[in-house]
């Protein structure tokens, strides 16, 4: 079996010229979102379900496409996915069977435009709060999404007291993030105080 080493030399050394948007197959499906920044860190978060992300954004204009990689518990996964629109009006289409050499494989693309992060999950009401730790070079960032099932959640959402700035039309999104080298002051967060806390 190659280790992931091997595969990713090889996939150096053997990238394809497809169009990567070309092999997410699925139909997009609407993914209602809302952003912000994080006025303090909730209490508790550190006992939430977590996951360790890598992600890559490809070089296109007009859309977010991305490759990640993520692990909860020891289990890898990577997909591909195409992002349209923003709040209300998002769509998101997304390809999970993808393998380790596939994603060797595009890495390499997304040179300069990468984003780590822990991702702490909380479901909500018709939907789930997904709280980011940003790491690496912008160590020290938090970002808070809530991403809902249908329009209704979306739209009868209220932040609760630890959620900062409404973030809109991709301000401050992952893909704008894994270009800088600096994390924007907006990011940071103030310790963990006592806060309203969403209702389980």
């Amino acid at each position: 079996m190659l280790n992931r080493e091997t595969v990713l030399k090889m996939a150096m050394e053997t990238q394809t010229e497809m169009a990567p948007d070309m092999l997410v197959e699925s139909p997009p499906k609407p993914e209602p979102e809302r952003r912000f920044t994080v006025a303090s860190l909730p209490d508790g978060f550190e006992s939430w379900p977590s996951t360790e992300i890598e992600q890559g954004y490809f070089k296109h204009f007009g859309i977010s496409h991305r490759v990640r990689a993520s692990e909860n518990g020891g289990t890898y996964r990577f997909s591909l996915t195409v992002k349209r629109g923003h709040g209300e009006d998002r769509l998101e289409a997304e390809d999970d069977g993808i393998d380790l050499g596939m994603f060797a494989g595009y890495w390499p693309r997304t040179e300069g435009r990468r984003i780590s992060k822990t991702r702490f999950a909380m479901p909500i009401d018709g939907g789930v709060i997904h709280f980011d730790q940003l790491h690496g070079k912008l160590e020290g960032g938090y970002t808070v999404e809530a991403e809902f099932g249908d329009v209704e959640s979306f739209r009868a959402f209220v932040p609760p007291d630890w959620f900062g700035e409404e973030l809109f039309d991709g301000d401050l999104s992952s893909k704008k993030l894994s270009k800088l080298d600096v994390l924007p002051d907006r990011l940071r967060a103030q310790p963990a105080k006592a806060a309203a806390q969403v209702a389980a």
